[in-house]
């Protein structure tokens, strides 16, 4: 599992270990591994150790009876980080109780087993993906990088160099391709035409030559996207309408 950077490049998630026994949590590590090898792996020997490296982590697969600062207080302070998923991993299952207090996304008792964890740890990753696809749109509008929420985003017009980006209150303008701002907003954001760029939710209705956005606006459809543009209405009102 990736996700997308700015840029366009992938980046590897962030998954850490951490476990004050440094046999065993190099082989947690192997372990986690084996089931996702785009993953990024890295082993921590206690909770002070974990936290100073907590920013930028994905996923922890945290040992409650550690010495010093135990799983529990480490997971308490990891809470400051709200997109970070803790597994806990134990000996004792009786602490499974004392997990839920913390939010764990799960718990493994000691010795894991393997298809347990292979289990979890897909959970986890689909869990941190769906995550990932809602974070704000970085750009970078004059000397200031903005993040906008891909909900206000109405849709996106080629402008020169210049991409203006329409959201619900106001319009961004910032430097980038319709090519590289397509593949980073991802599937719901459809290319209707070469220099617009709409976003599905906000679509009010269509014809061979137009789209309609739910705030007035009209928007260009190139007579060889249509069917295209019909097809991925359909696809996004299916994934989207339970």
């Amino acid at each position: 599992m990736q996700r997308m950077m700015e840029s366009g490049e992938t980046a590897m998630i962030e998954i850490a270990v951490c476990d004050d026994e440094k046999r065993i949590c190099e082989a947690m590590r192997s372990q986690v591994e084996a089931a996702a090898p785009a993953c990024r792996v890295n082993c921590f020997f206690s909770g002070e150790e974990l936290l100073a490296a907590a920013s930028g982590l994905d996923l922890v697969f945290l040992d409650i009876g550690m010495k010093g600062m135990d799983g529990m207080e480490t997971a308490r302070r990891l809470r400051q980080y709200p997109g970070l998923l803790v597994v806990f991993v134990t000996a004792y299952p009786e602490y499974v109780f004392d997990a839920f207090d913390v939010q764990a996304f799960h718990f493994l008792v000691k010795p894991v087993e393997e298809e347990k964890l292979r289990r979890v740890l897909e959970q986890a990753l689909k869990t941190i993906e769906k995550r990932k696809e809602r974070q704000p749109l970085r750009v970078k509008d004059g000397a200031v990088y903005r993040f906008i929420p891909l909900e206000q985003i109405y849709y996106a017009e080629s402008s020169g160099r210049k991409i203006l980006l329409h959201t619900e209150s106001e319009t961004v303008e910032f430097y980038g391709r319709m090519q590289e701002l397509q593949r980073r907003l991802g599937d719901d954001f459809f290319r209707c035409h070469r220099g617009y760029l709409v976003h599905l939710m906000h679509v009010s209705g269509y014809d061979t030559t137009t789209v309609f956005l739910k705030n007035g606006t009209k928007v260009y459809l190139a007579k060889q996207k249509y069917a295209e543009f019909a097809a991925a209405c359909l696809a996004y009102l299916r994934r989207t309408v339970t």
